[in-house]
This record gives structure tokens, sequence and C-alpha cells, in this order.
């Protein structure tokens, strides 16, 4: 949460600082401002990855400290990580519609957001930028995006393939 915040509070101020009229070398700072935000964006994307992996990880664990403790199948999928996962995982069968919701929301948010900064950061420079440095950066920009699509995709298909081995007790080889 604090890198989605300094993410928005990064626009809003080079929202401000970057006004068209701020130029160097001739050239409005504008298209280059969402750089920054872009690596926030994709470093938020692998740090939820890092902390979905990790999850699976934690259910092994508390999977086989249930089953030292001799606790009731009824009581297991109610404590620790079992328990809160439907809240944080919206694949989890489950998961609550109002938290699938709300994650959905905050994480859309932050990629409209972001690519709306992008395009108006990019619509009030192409003049200075001229035409390659504008499709440059669109292609650099969008390059972002695919860093994080990949990375969200490659999480979440990580991390339902441990859950299975997770569920079924089969170990990797």
């Amino acid at each position: 949460m604090a890198v989605i915040g300094g993410a928005i509070a990064y626009v809003g101020l080079t929202a401000l600082a970057g006004a068209p009229d701020q130029v160097l070398g001739g050239v409005s700072i504008l298209p280059f401002l969402p750089f920054p935000l872009w690596a926030l964006v994709v470093y938020q994307s692998i740090l939820i990855g890092i902390a979905m992996l990790r999850s699976t990880s934690i259910r092994f664990l508390e999977d086989s400290l249930s089953e030292k403790a001799d606790l009731p199948e009824s009581i297991r999928p109610i404590i620790g990580l079992n328990g809160t996962e439907c809240v944080t995982n919206i694949t989890d069968k489950n998961a609550r519609w109002g938290h699938r919701i709300s994650m959905l929301t905050i994480n859309g948010f932050v990629a409209v957001s972001a690519i709306a900064y992008t395009l108006l950061c990019m619509r009030h420079g192409y003049e200075d930028l001229g035409r390659v440095w504008f499709w440059c950066l669109i292609l650099i920009y969008t390059a972002f995006l695919g860093l994080t699509t990949l990375s969200w995709w490659t999480s979440i298909t990580l991390s339902k393939k441990r859950e299975q081995l997770r569920k079924t007790g089969a170990l990797p080889s």
C-alpha cells in the first residue's frame, strides 16, 4: 500500500511541477514524467507476486502444523492464513465478492491511473518531442505495461500451481 500511496503522491506532485511550460533543453519534461510511476507499478506487481507465493509457503507449513496438532478438519480452514485467504486472494474459492470487487477496483485504479497519466503527459509534450521520440516513448511505456501484466499473470499462474500442489499433497520434484 505504501508503493501505491507513493505512486499516487508522485502523480499529484508531478502534475503540479511538470506543467506544460516546464522544459529542459528546449524539450517538455512532461512525456518523461511517467517513468518513475511505471517503475513503481512494476515493482508493486512484483511485491504482490512475492506475497502470493509466500502465502502458499505459509499455508504448506500451517497445514503440516494443523495435522501435527491433530486439529479437527472443520477448524483448519478458518485459522491462520487459510482463514484470511477469503479476503486477500480473489481466486480463492471462499473469497467474498465484496473483497474481490475491492481488490480488483484498487488494482484497476492503479492501472487506469498510470495509463491515463501517461497518455496525458504524452499528449501535452508531443509537439516538443517529434515523431521518433514520441513513438519510442510509446513503445517503452507499452513495455512497462507488458511487464506489469506479465508479472501479474506469472504470479497468479505460479500461485495456482503451488496451491494445487498444496491441496493434493504432491511435492514438486
